[in-house]
């Protein structure tokens, strides 16, 4: 084990340059980004960064508890089920959805041991995170599109890099928990205004998935990483969800009614076969009982994982903020809401909803024989 913290490129009035150079931003830069020595303080820019990234790594948190994995097709509850856990004292909540690039976002990666660290680094980054540290993070609900809340995502990728280094200069990687307790550490501190990193003696991760809600393998991969980790499916109602669906442009689903379906039907089969698989460790629950009975669906399950019941549980936020719903339609209140469960009766067609009944209704209910823990 090597102690040595890993020598920092001194780039901070280049990363200063890059935050206030969007022609589009109302940003002042502060003129000390010249890379001079401020006469008040005394420090550089290049100074100072070198100070925070230190800083960052000597107080490292390590983040190394299990996973906790929302993963199940979009529009099903995942995004509002992820922002009930922010803030919670006894969890590390990832604040956005969970989107590993390489090969793609849809597939659970397979670390390389023996690639070492720069390679383990470049396939785990979250790209996005580039995006938020530019514009704030929403949520992209095309009912929201407008009047949304965006929230400052102050998050440095260099000290992302930096923190990441440490970690493998100060701990055995020996196998690839070894290599995902490095990416949640360095991720959750180089989110540098992180209100719950410090709050509370933290027993979970968790996170959120639709992207890899429809193959096997990877749940397969995620219990060989975290087999003490637990995976949470939350199914909808096929009318309610394709009321939803087919307003929110994706990339993930056909063009097509039938095809869309079909897709909702093979996630649904999927939630039967990990209840199998897994069933010590696969928690059901509807989208239906998420908005409807908000308090006691999220007191079932902080039972299921042995976390405290917190009034926090049932507000979904963001960074501890309140946050309003990700829906099709529009939203103008925070909290919950209810409206979704009966939509559907005035937005499908009667065509449209007697296929759904005659196709894809029934395994909604044998999926719903198994809620809670199998």
């Amino acid at each position: 084990m090597n102690n040595a913290i890993p020598h920092v490129r001194r780039i901070g009035s280049r990363i200063a340059r890059a935050l206030f150079s969007d022609s589009g931003s109302n940003a002042v830069a502060p003129s000390s980004v010249s890379g001079a020595v401020d006469e008040t303080w005394g420090l550089s820019p290049r100074e100072e960064y070198d100070l925070l990234v230190r800083n960052c790594q000597q107080h490292m948190v390590p983040v190394t508890q299990p996973l906790v994995f929302i993963s199940q097709i979009q529009r099903s509850g995942g995004t509002l089920l992820s922002q009930l856990f922010d803030h919670h004292p006894q969890c590390h909540a990832h604040p956005f959805e969970f989107k590993i690039n390489h090969p793609d976002t849809h597939v659970w990666p397979k670390i390389d041991l023996a690639a070492g660290h720069n390679e383990w680094f470049r396939v785990l980054f979250e790209h996005e995170t580039i995006e938020h540290l530019k514009y704030g993070y929403k949520k992209t609900g095309s009912g929201t599109v407008n009047d949304h809340d965006r929230f400052r995502f102050p998050f440095l990728p260099s000290i992302q890099k930096a923190v990441f280094e440490h970690y493998v200069y100060t701990h055995e990687m020996t196998n690839e928990r070894a290599v995902f307790d490095c990416l949640m550490t360095s991720y959750f501190n180089a989110w540098l205004d992180n209100q719950n990193l410090f709050a509370g003696s933290k027993k979970y991760v968790t996170a959120f998935s639709s992207h890899m809600h429809g193959r096997m393998e990877n749940f397969e991969r995620f219990f060989a990483v975290y087999p003490d980790g637990y995976l949470i499916r939350s199914i909808r109602d096929p009318r309610s969800w394709w009321a939803s669906a087919k307003h929110q442009e994706s990339r993930q689903l056909p063009n097509t009614f039938a095809e869309a379906l079909d897709v909702w039907k093979q996630s649904s089969s999927l939630t039967l076969e990990l209840l199998k698989r897994y069933p010590d460790r696969t928690y059901l629950l509807t989208f239906e009982q998420l908005v409807g009975d908000t308090e006691r669906t999220m007191r079932d399950l902080a039972a299921f994982l042995g976390i405290d019941f917190l009034p926090i549980l049932t507000e979904p936020t963001f960074n501890g903020l309140p946050i309003r719903a990700n829906s099709s339609f529009a939203v103008k209140e925070h909290g919950t809401i209810s409206e979704p469960l009966e939509r559907y009766k005035n937005v499908l067609s009667a065509e449209e909803t007697a296929h759904i009944e005659r196709n894809a209704l029934s395994l909604y209910d044998e999926v719903c024989t198994r809620l809670g823990r199998s």
